[in-house]
């Protein structure tokens, strides 16, 4: 299918939306490497009134393979628009055949776009990727924003990106123990203080009562867990 084709049956998509239609289109759009048709697959990314399609759209781009991820790579280097490139850092940090020196290119965006301080996604999209792929080194930079972010979300987002660290490197437990135990004796706002105790919950498999639905959605009391989650904590950095 080429591109105009594909343009047609994406249009006919935004006004008539229909989730079997939208997985056949995006395994049209995905069938060929073609440069012309990666492009145009990534400039929908522009396109976030439907955010069904939207998903569905970015989702699947990993299935380009290598001629995809060549592309996203050359897209951090040369994409003006802020939000398209944020949209290839985020596919790239998700993606599972990237190389060293390519992991490190990802790493240097996604640091850069912490930096940003005028932009909550940049720098939403930077703490997500760098947990996704960082390691040792990215936890102080994580640490830094769970501490003195001004953003309450983006505090929450850096908790949860240091567990993504601990999920891919079980040895950073304590490091990563402590500094929970650090900011959640300091922390005032609930929200965030839920963010962390979830994320102490799974590192230490212990209930403080906090619960985690699959979509991210985090309840529980923070006056009956918080004490409960620094006691365990102190028990646990006891340890040798």
């Amino acid at each position: 299918m080429n591109v105009e084709n594909l343009k047609v049956e994406y249009n006919d998509l935004k006004d008539h939306y229909d989730e079997v239609r939208a997985i056949n289109f995006v395994n049209n759009l995905t069938a060929s490497n073609d440069e012309k048709i990666i492009e145009f697959h990534f400039n929908l990314l522009k396109n976030k009134e439907n955010e069904y399609l939207f998903y569905e759209v970015r989702g699947d781009f990993y299935k380009h393979g290598e001629a995809g991820k060549n592309f996203l790579l050359k897209k951090l280097d040369t994409e003006t628009d802020s939000d398209l490139k944020a949209e290839a850092l985020f596919i790239l940090g998700g993606m599972n055949n990237l190389e060293p020196s390519e992991i490190n290119k990802i790493k240097g965006t996604a640091k850069e776009f912490i930096q940003d301080k005028n932009s909550y996604k940049k720098q939403y999209y930077g703490i997500i990727v760098l947990g996704w792929i960082g390691g040792k080194d990215e936890i102080p930079i994580l640490e830094k924003e769970l501490k003195s972010n001004k953003n309450l979300e983006l505090r929450g987002h850096a908790a949860s990106a240091l567990r993504q660290i601990w999920f891919n490197h079980p040895r950073l437990t304590k490091k990563i123990l402590k500094i929970y135990d650090e900011v959640l004796k300091n922390e005032t706002d609930d929200e965030v203080n839920r963010t962390i105790i979830a994320c102490i919950q799974d590192m230490l498999r212990k209930k403080f009562g906090i619960k985690e639905s699959q979509y991210g959605e985090i309840s529980g009391d923070v006056s009956v867990a918080k004490p409960k989650a620094i006691k365990s904590l102190e028990k646990a950095l006891q340890q040798p």
